[in-house]
């Protein structure tokens, strides 16, 4: 009974003393279960993603003040735009008015130009009359059975006189009513062809203000695009670096090989991933810086 007794205790010691050095060799393993240079180069691509972080927030604030400014200028040009396009619209309007104006009067100083035209035949044909029958006088004073003062009886001259009298007056009268229908024709369409340059220049405008608008957006949707490229490159890094941040404050607290292991494991994924944000990062932010300085922004 004694001896069986006896040789349970020694087994129970054996356990203890065999525990008690695995316990310490699993402590000695673990107090050197991370290589300290990878946790160096751990902790300083932590650090670099961070400062890539803190950069690329800068850059986006950058980004987003600018699309603001474009932004705003583009809702100018687009009042602009619509002020043009009204003017336009007046200025059309004022054309077609001013068209069947000059229709109208060329119409009417072309009639005024036949009436014209007419009475200076009319006095033409008088005028010729009166000097036929001048002649037709002195000749009958030249024959010898003829009294002077019979010759100018028969004849009709003094009629002739005041016929053409008349004509003068009627022709001072059209003249005055050409000349009149002559002048609002003129300036009717040189207020038309004034109203003309001024719409092709406004029309002018308004297409120097549409395209304008059309690159702000061009330039705002660039601006949208940069901001998403670096606002999912901060998501990502921040993940990151709270995971990272996260494994590194755990790796003292693992207390088995198979958890070591993972750590270890976890560090290498975790570094990869670092440096591939590292190796990344640098493109896009440069990518908005200049885009910026293209748009005349600078990021400083």
């Amino acid at each position: 009974m004694y001896s069986s007794n006896r040789v349970k205790s020694n087994q129970l010691i054996t356990f203890v003393v065999c525990l008690c050095l695995w316990l310490a060799i699993s402590t000695s393993a673990f107090a050197q279960s991370i290589d300290p240079a990878v946790l160096t180069d751990y902790q300083t691509k932590i650090t670099t993603v961070t400062q890539l972080e803190d950069k690329a927030k800068h850059v986006l604030q950058c980004v987003e003040t600018q699309q603001a400014v474009i932004s705003q200028r583009t809702n100018s040009l687009e009042i602009t735009l619509g002020e043009l396009i009204q003017k336009q619209q007046k200025q059309q309007e004022s054309m077609t008015v001013k068209e069947a104006q000059i229709s109208e009067q060329k119409k009417l100083m072309a009639t005024e130009a036949k009436k014209l035209k007419e009475l200076k035949n009319e006095k033409n044909r008088l005028e010729a009359k009166k000097r036929q029958e001048k002649r037709d006088i002195e000749h009958c004073k030249r024959q010898w059975w003829t009294i002077n003062i019979t010759c100018e009886w028969a004849s009709e001259f003094g009629k002739l006189i005041g016929l053409i009298d008349n004509v003068d007056s009627d022709l001072a009268a059209a003249n005055k009513k050409f000349t009149g229908a002559e002048s609002r024709y003129k300036k009717t369409r040189d207020e038309f062809n004034a109203i003309k340059s001024a719409f092709t220049n406004t029309s002018r405008e308004a297409r120097k203000t549409n395209m304008a608008i059309d690159e702000s957006e061009q330039a705002i949707s660039n601006l949208k695009g940069q901001s998403s490229v670096l606002m999912e490159h901060i998501h990502s890094s921040n993940e990151l670096i709270e995971n990272c941040n996260e494994t590194l404050a755990n790796a003292s607290a693992v207390n088995t090989d198979e958890a070591k292991r993972r750590t270890v494991r976890q560090i290498h994924r975790n570094s990869e991933q670092l440096q591939a944000i590292i190796d990344a990062s640098p493109n896009k932010i440069n990518q908005a810086i200049s885009l910026l300085a293209h748009q005349g922004a600078n990021c400083s």
